[in-house]
């Protein structure tokens, strides 16, 4: 092996149970001259890690996707609430000018 340095590779196993996800740690074993002798494998079982990670990915899209949708929503609201403002503005207006009308014709008829 010409790496320097240690070597970690991630694989995923077909067992008899499922399939299981492996860590493989490859560490040189050096002599006092520094060549290489033997190698010093540490392999660990992380399938529940990448099931975690799995889930967490998962729980994320959903999060975003549902933040997405409320962003969605609010902007519809605000639409929905400027709509009822300008709705509002409107009738208190028109409201006014009937006011305004009537109270012409009162005066009009205590003037006669």
């Amino acid at each position: 092996m010409k790496r320097e340095s240690d070597l970690e590779v991630e694989q995923p196993v077909p067992t008899p149970y499922g399939l299981r996800h492996f860590q493989n740690r490859i560490v040189p074993e050096r002599d006092p001259d520094g060549s290489i002798v033997s190698l010093l494998a540490i392999t660990r079982d992380i399938t529940e890690c990448k099931r975690a990670e799995e889930a967490l990915q998962k729980t994320e899209a959903d999060l975003q996707l549902h933040q997405t949708e409320l962003e969605v929503q609010n902007e519809e609201l605000r639409q929905m609430q400027h709509n009822v403002e300008v709705s509002r503005e409107r009738y208190f207006e028109l409201y006014d000018l009937r006011l305004l009308h009537n109270s012409k014709k009162t005066t009009h008829l205590y003037n006669l």
